[in-house]
């Protein structure tokens, strides 16, 4: 609602760019920024430009990419970028970060999802937060992290299967722009805390 406060975490620069852009643009005064990777632990990674670079088979999708496998070095650590065609980012983990409430947690990271979840132990057991959680591929199903949510955290979840276009959109628009005849769809899972009441949430979602 009007009192409440979104962080939202973005490293990358382009995406960073227009994150922040549209904030200003249309003025939102509870929105809080930053830009890090979020992994496990604190430290730098680099990574190549060419990376970022997407073909029409991508739909120059930013969320196609898969950055499990980044190597994180210490932030103290004498490392220097290959070349000037790659970018440094900071990395940070949840738990650094000091928050008095904490309702909602929407984990998008590459496939790097686990390493979100492991850096965020300590506030999630405190506060106990709905969790949305990208799931990029139900068939492989990804036992380790739903192992971690149910026997770690006692957190219960369910697949949810999201049409990338909604009719019903915030903006009204009528057109499709991934064609309709693609029917894309994102698989996320929405988790809540075992014995946890959740008295500010709609009952539908819950």
């Amino acid at each position: 609602g009007r009192d409440g406060r979104v962080v939202a975490i973005e490293p990358f620069y382009p995406s960073f760019a227009t994150l922040a852009a549209n904030v200003g643009v249309n003025s939102l005064q509870n929105v809080e920024l930053r830009q890090a990777v979020v992994a496990d632990r604190a430290g730098r990674v680099f990574l190549s430009r060419a990376s970022l670079a997407f073909g029409v088979h991508d739909f120059f999708n930013f969320g196609s990419m898969n950055f499990n496998t980044l190597r994180i070095y210490n932030a103290t650590d004498d490392v220097e970028r290959p070349s000037s065609a790659w970018d440094e980012y900071q990395v940070m983990y949840l738990d650094q970060m000091s928050l008095a409430r904490l309702d909602f947690i929407k984990v998008d990271a590459e496939q790097m999802e686990m390493q979100v979840l492991l850096g965020a132990q300590r506030m999630i057991k405190k506060f106990k937060p709905v969790l949305f959680i990208e799931y990029r591929n139900p068939w492989e199903k990804e036992t380790g992290m739903l192992n971690f949510l149910r026997q770690k955290l006692r957190y219960e979840c369910v697949l949810l299967r999201i049409p990338v276009f909604n009719v019903d959109n915030f903006r009204s628009f009528a057109e499709d722009i991934w064609s309709s005849g693609t029917k894309l769809v994102s698989f996320n899972l929405i988790c809540k805390h075992r014995w946890w009441e959740y008295p500010d949430m709609d009952e539908e979602v819950l």
